[in-house]
């Protein structure tokens, strides 16, 4: 299918071409005069038969013999062989893959402060919770001390209030 890269990036001439060896950075390629059974083929979509053999950067798509004649006619199309195009689509490849490293780095290192950020919530959390257990203690330890009280303080008037009551029957004999 069609393959997308800019349209507005030009591709190396081959004298500007510092492009590194396939050897040299351990890539397998076949050059236009190398092995041509050994790459493999793909087929246009819409003219089934057809082996894709070139490339228009202005529409950006993959094209066989018959969609070049049918659409891509220049001057109105930049079209090249894939071979004219390999280094500059290897290239922009390149550079995609060095974009994507560094922003799985730097995803890497956001990833690394949400984990601490999640582990200091997490610690602080911990420690809500223990300041809340202790609270809620303190609280209990409250009312069952202002239970005791209030109960002693009932009893005391139960007593205070038997003993009131033998003084009047001390004190007023019953004379009948």
């Amino acid at each position: 299918m069609a393959e997308a890269f800019p349209s507005d990036d030009k591709p190396k001439s081959s004298e500007d071409d510092e492009e590194t060896k396939p050897e040299e950075n351990g890539e397998t390629s076949t050059s236009a005069d190398g092995d041509e059974e050994n790459r493999e083929k793909h087929f246009c979509n819409v003219h089934t038969t057809e082996e894709l053999c070139r490339y228009c950067r202005d529409c950006q798509k993959t094209l066989c013999m018959k969609c070049l004649a049918d659409e891509h006619q220049e001057p109105n199309h930049w079209v090249q062989t894939l071979e004219e195009v390999e280094p500059w689509a290897r290239q922009r490849l390149r550079d995609h893959i060095g974009q994507m490293k560094a922003k799985t780095e730097e995803l890497e290192v956001y990833k690394a402060q949400l984990q601490k950020r999640q582990e200091d919530l997490e610690k602080w959390k911990e420690e809500a919770c223990a300041q809340v257990d202790r609270d809620v203690e303190n609280i209990i330890t409250m009312v069952k001390q202002a239970r005791d009280e209030a109960v002693k303080r009932y009893y005391l008037k139960l007593l205070q209030d038997a003993l009131n009551s033998r003084e009047d029957d001390v004190k007023e004999p019953d004379l009948d």
